[in-house]
């Protein structure tokens, strides 16, 4: 089953017809209707045509604290003020309104059979960071909606027909020369990020570092370096706590210019 909600009833139609056909449908009529069918739902929809100006924001928010591992694909239009409100909306899949009928019918197929990537929707704030150099936001945004996990800065700098040393030079120019934290991290993380989504009580740790291109002794060493923690941890704590994490050391600074702070 999945819910559906509409902060407008303009568009609901359309987003309707692009849900796939083999999965029950039941529209949320108020926020309590949400707050009951989603216990029971595979995962929900909701249509936000303005992030900036929605009540809803902040209910989605505390819905996902309440149930980090229901998946939600939000739908919203494409402007460049939706774009920069998605640094602060915790989703799994995002899907531009003028794309509906295009690319809703898969993201819901994603997210009901768990193959969606947490950190697809990250991209977007990237795409859109204007006080970024181009080829940066490029890059970022390449590492977190590739379907394959970047594992180096040169395969990221051939993904984006770029080198090495053109992304050193801008990723320096971002975050200064002194900066203890490097590209390499940035990628490091996405590969965290990816594997912790993957891991599974039937899964070991060598099976997901194998999924994410790496040895399972790195990846022990990811977690540790860049979050003070053990995979177990990590594990424990869950995907949407480390998702916050990587969101408040590493997005934030990066879309906000804030100094860097990371241990």
């Amino acid at each position: 089953m999945l819910v559906l909600y509409a902060d407008g009833q303009k568009q609901i139609s359309r987003v309707r017809s692009a849900l796939p056909p083999e999965r029950q449908v039941v529209l949320a009529g108020d926020w309590t209707d949400v707050e009951c069918r989603i216990p029971e739902a595979k995962c929900s929809v909701f249509l936000i045509e303005t992030l900036c100006a929605s009540p809803v924001l902040s209910r989605l928010t505390g819905l996902k604290q309440r149930y980090p591992n229901h998946p939600v694909i939000l739908v919203t239009r494409w402007d460049p003020g939706n774009a920069r409100s998605l640094k602060d909306i915790m989703v799994e899949e995002v899907v531009w309104l003028r794309e509906v009928e295009s690319d809703l019918l898969e993201a819901v197929r994603r997210t009901c059979t768990q193959t969606y990537q947490s950190l697809r929707c990250l991209s977007v704030p990237f795409e859109q960071a204007a006080h970024l150099p181009q080829t940066l936001r490029k890059a970022l945004a390449f590492a977190c909606q590739s379907e394959v996990p970047v594992r180096s800065v040169k395969h990221l700098a051939e993904a984006v027909g770029s080198n090495r040393r053109t992304l050193w030079y801008h990723w320096t120019r971002v975050v200064g020369v002194s900066s203890p934290f490097r590209l390499q991290d940035f990628l490091h993380w996405t590969l965290l990020l990816r594997a912790i989504a993957k891991k599974t009580p039937d899964r070991t740790w060598a099976d997901v570092a194998e999924d994410v291109g790496v040895h399972a002794h790195t990846l022990w060493r990811f977690a540790k370096s860049l979050t003070g923690c053990t995979l177990p941890e990590l594990a424990a704590k869950g995907q949407l706590e480390l998702t916050h994490r990587f969101r408040a050391q590493v997005l934030e600074f990066l879309l906000t210019k804030r100094p860097l702070d990371i241990l």
